[in-house]
């Protein structure tokens, strides 16, 4: 079996929002449903719960392509406007 591994370092805008797009099509259209594996490691400093639902909505894919997904929270902030 392959292990993609993506990287995700998000920030309050989720500015990589399209490269994270891109790199869950990839994981998408080559792994093997119910062989290949995805890890992703998250790095927030907290932001936009709209956008970093998009982000969430990315990920959503490999599981719905049968591809295991498994995330990884590395460091995560919230904003006292979220409390």
């Amino acid at each position: 079996p392959v292990v993609f591994y993506i990287v995700f370092d998000g920030d309050i805008l989720v500015s990589d929002l399209e490269l994270l797009r891109k790199q869950v099509s990839l994981v998408v259209n080559l792994g093997k449903p119910g062989h290949d594996q995805c890890v992703v490691t998250i790095t927030s400093p907290g932001g936009a719960v709209s956008q970093y639902g998009l982000a969430a909505s990315q990920l959503v894919r490999i599981r719905k392509a049968g591809i295991h997904l498994t995330v990884c929270v590395d460091t995560v902030s919230v904003s006292k406007e979220n409390l």
